[in-house]
């Protein structure tokens, strides 16, 4: 028995996408993570829909750059694809999160985390919630050969600092009565 291949056929008013990658193509793509298995072809079909479904390349390319932030010293394994990511419009999910631009990145034996990340680290590190992870991180904070930016370690302490303070005025609980 021999299945009849449906041909595939684009919806009405969908121009074909141009045959070589185009500049705000190639801006996305290397503002996304780099992921595992991702077609770069199919992701420009998809991002080609899009654009042309009344989406802006703007709003794309700060939804990508959001998401990169976030996976940011995660393993590609674990990031969506770029095809995917598109298709199912996540950059949706970021709208306006577009990442900071004081928010650094902190390279560390060849992986590269979040400032956020790294903070969160610090913090429970010297909270003592979780020991230091010298494997990955280095030497902690305060000892010789400390790779981690002294302004997030300052950042850190001060939010532990702050934390810490007694509260002089506690509002005592007081239950209400519910006609």
């Amino acid at each position: 028995m021999v299945v009849s291949e449906k041909p595939k056929t684009r919806k009405p008013g969908t121009p074909k996408p141009p045959e070589e990658y185009t500049d705000g193509f190639l801006t996305f793509w290397n503002a996304f993570p780099p992921q595992q298995g991702g077609s770069k072809e199919q992701a420009f079909k998809n991002w080609w829909r899009a654009i042309h479904a009344g989406f802006s390349e703007q709003e794309i390319l700060a939804g990508a750059k959001a998401y990169a932030e976030e996976c940011c010293g995660r393993e590609p394994r674990f990031i969506k694809r770029a095809s995917n990511w598109i298709t199912d419009r996540r950059w949706q999910d970021y709208a306006g999160l577009a990442p900071k631009p004081e928010v650094a990145a902190v390279t560390l034996n060849g992986r590269t985390y979040t400032a956020q990340s790294i903070k969160r680290v610090v913090f429970e590190a010297l909270t003592g919630v979780r020991s230091w992870p010298a494997d990955k991180l280095g030497p902690e904070p305060g000892k010789p050969g400390c790779a981690i930016p002294p302004e997030l370690v300052a950042e850190v302490r001060s939010i532990i600092a702050e934390r810490s303070k007694p509260k002089s005025e506690i509002i005592p609980f007081q239950p209400r009565m519910i006609a």
